[in-house]
Order: structure tokens, then C-alpha cells, then sequence
């Protein structure tokens, strides 16, 4: 059981590890789709501004 144990521990580590790393791209993700749906607003902004001018 000391091997299987063993590995099974690392095994787990292993799994915990990518768990936090999934979350941290996820959180990434979000961050990076909450800027480009400001810039898309920021773009919609310019777009009525500039249909104004016109």
C-alpha cells in the first residue's frame, strides 16, 4: 500500500494543482471578456458620436 498510497497522494496533488489552474485561466478569461465588452461599447459610443457629426 506504501507505493500505491504514494502515488495516490501525488496523483491527487496533481489533480488539485490543474483544478487551481483551470480557475485561474477561467478568471483570466473573464477579465479579458469583460475588457473587450468595454472596448465594444467604447466602439458603439463612437460609432453613434461620429453618426451625429455626420
Amino acid at each position: 500500500m506504501g507505493r500505491i498510497g504514494l502515488a495516490w497522494e501525488r496523483i491527487e496533488w496533481a489533480l488539485e494543482r490543474i483544478g487551481w489552474a483551470c480557475e485561474r485561466i477561467a478568471w483570466a478569461c473573464e477579465r479579458i471578456g469583460l475588457a473587450w465588452g468595454r472596448i465594444a461599447w467604447a466602439l458603439k459610443r463612437i460609432g453613434w458620436a461620429w453618426k451625429r457629426i455626420e
